[in-house]
């Protein structure tokens, strides 16, 4: 009966095994294998996947270790690291934002730079940008409940006057504030608060029954209306005028017409009457 085939292999063929040089012959490996071919095979084998593996980096590892290490972990597809850079998100504004809710490009930014700061996946800024909208719809609900129910307050207090006292009020507002400022007031609801837009509707009708006050600075296009009225009603060269007190009662009444409609732009829901003699 003959021996095993690897007892023909002398002590003087050598490996490493385990941080030691020791006789092939030694190895567990080796008799466990049918030929020194099949054995050839599993060394080699055994060496790719040693190389192919992946060492963890230490915890003084160096910067440029710990990058490497990411990239290999990146090229295996199981795992998903930050962008490059901040601008490298994703981050795409909605056709359509819910009422009340505002999408500013200066918290998108500042959003990008804190989430690549943090090692955020694209994903994970996705799911985060999806919660902050679902906070800012149902805030954005809220206050439009409360828009809602202050519009229709005003509504039935003002009657048919109710458009031009809300833009009364809307351009006395916008007289006094920066543009920022409006923008901030128009945003936290000031439109339909029924205490507020009284009072800045009061604001604007003396605004506009002062001339002191200076019409022209609060609400330039009602300068214009003012001059017109004072045309038809006083200068003898204005054609609406000679109409006006011509003899012609058709032509008169069109001119007075003209007038009830300007007094209602200039006096919103005020009686005419007692601001012109030909009402």
């Amino acid at each position: 009966m003959g021996g095993e085939w690897w007892e023909a292999i002398g002590p003087e063929v050598t490996i490493e095994h385990e941080g030691k040089v020791i006789p092939i012959t030694d190895h567990p490996n080796l008799r466990e294998s049918k030929s020194l071919g099949d054995f050839s095979k599993q060394a080699l084998q055994a060496h790719k996947e040693v190389g192919s593996r992946v060492r963890l980096p230490g915890p003084d590892a160096k910067p440029e270790d710990l990058q490497a290490f990411r990239g290999k972990l990146k090229e295996t597809g199981h795992f998903e690291f930050a962008p490059d850079g901040p601008d490298k998100y994703t981050i795409l504004k909605p056709d359509m934002l819910p009422p009340r809710v505002e999408w500013l490009d200066e918290k998108v930014a500042k959003f990008r730079e804190v989430a690549h700061r943090l090692g955020i996946t694209q994903k994970q800024a996705e799911g985060l940008l999806a919660f902050d909208m679902e906070i800012e719809t149902a805030r954005g609900a809220r206050l439009q409940l409360n828009v809602d129910d202050g519009v229709k307050y005003l509504k039935e207090k003002w009657g048919d006057s109710y458009e031009a006292k809300a833009e009364l009020a809307k351009d006395a507002v916008k007289s006094m504030c920066t543009d920022e400022q409006m923008a901030a007031l128009t945003a936290s609801g000031f439109d339909s608060n029924p205490v507020l837009m009284q009072f800045f509707a009061k604001v604007g009708e003396k605004f506009q029954e002062d001339s002191s006050l200076g019409i022209e600075m609060f609400h330039p296009q009602l300068k214009g209306v003012k001059e017109e009225i004072e045309a038809i009603e006083h200068d003898a060269s204005n054609e609406d005028h000679k109409k006006l007190v011509g003899a012609d009662p058709v032509a008169a009444k069109q001119v007075v017409e003209k007038l009830s409609l300007l007094y209602a732009k200039l006096y919103p829901g005020d009686a005419k009457s007692t601001r012109s003699a030909y009402l």
